[in-house]
């Protein structure tokens, strides 16, 4: 059901149908609970548009009666109440991998901030040892061996 509908689809109409499960075996005896009107605007709105969610409403017992589904005074609960723990594994297994997901970006970013205070220190390492290099009165510019690596061109390097 979920791969067929975008993510969206798929939490409206899962939402809905947790509420009519819900509803169900909290109040297994309550007869209104056991009809959903077809034409209902919400469930037309949030759950008939999702692709595969009459089947799953004849898995766990629903019965399409024309105008309703109808789920049978003597139906049990227990498919219902399974369908509903399947839902929250499921939502505990996105909510994992989307933590994951949160905290491998971080790491990531973590590292790339890391790389970037190494180059900087580095860097600063490089422009102390210059000044310091600069000092001496023998100190020249010399060609890096860049400008061989790229061709040629006027980059110089300090050295001393």
């Amino acid at each position: 059901m979920a791969s067929a509908n975008d993510k969206g689809t798929w939490n409206t109409a899962i939402e809905r149908i947790q509420t009519y499960f819900g509803n169900i075996v909290n109040n297994a005896s309550e007869p209104k609970f056991r009809r959903i009107k077809k034409a209902n605007k919400i469930f037309e709105k949030d759950v008939s548009k999702c692709i595969g969610s009459e089947e799953l409403l004849k898995a766990v017992g629903w019965a399409d009666e024309g105008e309703f589904w109808v789920l049978p005074p003597d139906a049990p609960v227990e498919p219902l109440q399974e369908a509903l723990r399947l839902f929250q594994v499921k939502a505990e297994d996105e909510e994992g991998d989307m933590k994951r997901q949160a905290d491998r970006q971080r790491l990531l970013a973590m590292e790339k901030r890391e790389q970037e205070e190494e180059r900087k220190a580095q860097l600063s390492s490089q422009f102390s040892a210059d000044k310091e290099a600069r000092k001496d009165p023998n100190w020249k510019a010399s060609v890096s061996a860049a400008r061989n690596k790229a061709g040629g061109g006027d980059i110089a390097r300090v050295s001393n």
